[in-house]
């Protein structure tokens, strides 16, 4: 199971749960893994079902990791899931 900050809520201090390997989105199983080399521990999980993707950060990679900060620094994960088609299933907080 993944648990999700939830885009908006104060501080992402509301989360939801959904399994691993599943499109919070749409639901299915047709998961594409994307990585980018300056963020080992992030990924975009793209969905091949319904073409958004959603940026997770691996805690147990990088204790240290700030999810927040690490999602809106992280921009060219975004641009490289934008490249083979993929959209952002929300915006964080600063738009992006």
């Amino acid at each position: 199971m993944r648990t999700c900050p939830v885009e908006g809520s104060t501080a992402g201090l509301m989360r939801s749960i959904f399994p691993e390997k599943v499109c919070p989105g749409c639901h299915a199983d047709k998961i594409e893994t994307l990585r980018h080399r300056s963020y080992p521990h992030l990924k975009a999980e793209a969905c091949t079902s319904c073409g958004h993707y959603l940026k997770t950060v691996d805690l147990r990679k990088d204790a240290g990791a700030v999810p927040l900060v690490d999602e809106i620094a992280s921009t060219e994960l975004d641009k490289q899931s934008r490249e083979r088609g993929f959209v952002k299933l929300e915006v964080n907080v600063a738009g992006l």
